[in-house]
């Protein structure tokens, strides 16, 4: 945030983020201006705004300030007390620290390191299929379940694993290559949003050949060149990043991101949950965004 003039407060550089605010009169743009960067998480906002040399009496008029740009999305607000009627609607992942990658491959060996550096632990383990034992996953570890399982690899996922992750409640993430570009997503909250039978049963409605065509890709696994790789890796990382965050958005979340920077390509797709899947995501619908 800068100031643009004595009055005026800008909060945000990018032409279709970036806002300009009026300062109240007894604060001015200054003042604004010191108590906005020092609103870092780490400090109450009491200690913010005396550093500032904002005083008591001025508050409210700040306050109104600082709830127009969490509107906005540029300010996150303390999350509601316990107790609190006021809860998020949307389904998102529990914060993920522990990660298995289910499936080898390129993607794989790519994310492992992120990962671990962004403070995940990690597993890794090829995919099963058949052999898979329900009762006792590869993903179910040292007596616990993952956050996350990212499925890596294949374009198409073997049912019997999907299937087992969907009814044990186990969050997951289809990451994989196809035609030199990466496809992220969907992230699976089981019950809550589109799964990847939801995709797959759209797709047949679209195109009767589908589970003809689906079954062939199991366990095949395209190569993608590194710069699209390493997109896909980042966005994962920021995924993971916003489920630690109260309020922040997954882009991936019942969503498909699409990517190949050799063709500046970034195409996101969203999924409804399919009323003929027995996940259970269509009794609870959410808009699409």
């Amino acid at each position: 945030m800068v100031a643009r003039d004595r009055h005026t407060v800008q909060v945000g550089l990018a032409p279709d983020r970036a806002v300009v605010v009026d300062a109240p009169a007894s604060v001015g743009a200054r003042r604004l201006t010191a108590l906005l960067a020092g609103l870092d998480g780490s400090t109450h906002l009491d200690e913010v705004a005396a550093c500032a040399g904002i005083d008591a009496s001025e508050m409210a008029a700040v306050a109104r300030i600082l709830a127009h740009l969490a509107e906005l999305g540029h300010l996150l607000l303390d999350p509601p007390g316990p107790g609190s009627a006021t809860t998020d609607p949307t389904p998102r992942p529990e914060p993920v620290r522990r990660v298995h990658i289910l499936g080898t491959g390129q993607m794989s060996e790519v994310l492992r390191g992120p990962l671990a550096v962004n403070g995940c632990r990690v597993t890794t383990g090829p995919s099963p299929g058949l052999t898979l034992d329900a009762e006792r996953p590869p993903w179910f570890q040292r007596g616990r379940s993952p956050d996350l399982v990212i499925l890596t690899g294949a374009v198409s996922v073997d049912p019997v694993v999907t299937t087992a992750l969907t009814r044990s409640g186990q969050a997951h993430m289809h990451v994989y290559c196809r035609d030199a570009r990466v496809v992220v997503g969907p992230t699976v909250v089981p019950g809550s949003s589109a799964c990847l039978r939801c995709t797959d049963l759209f797709r047949a409605r679209r195109d009767p050949r589908w589970p003809f065509v689906a079954a062939q890709l199991i366990g095949l696994s395209p190569n993608a060149a590194v710069p699209a790789l390493t997109a896909a890796a980042a966005l994962v990382l920021a995924e993971i990043a916003a489920t630690r965050e109260p309020g922040a958005v997954l882009q991936t979340l019942g969503a498909t991101v699409e990517i190949n920077p050799s063709e500046g390509l970034w195409r996101r797709l969203e999924w409804q949950a399919d009323e003929g899947c027995d996940c259970g995501a269509a009794r609870h619908p959410r808009p699409l965004s």
